[in-house]
């Protein structure tokens, strides 16, 4: 689930919209943290 998660994540994170969106960056950011936890 985490992986599905993750790469909905990335694909979002790409679009045109994300680049213009400090909000939806720092969703991307907050996700990736979950998707890959720092050890």
């Amino acid at each position: 689930m985490l992986s599905q998660l993750k790469e909905v994540n990335l694909k979002s994170c790409n679009q045109k919209t994300a680049n213009n969106s400090s909000k939806i960056r720092a969703l991307c950011t907050a996700v990736r943290s979950l998707a890959m936890p720092v050890s």
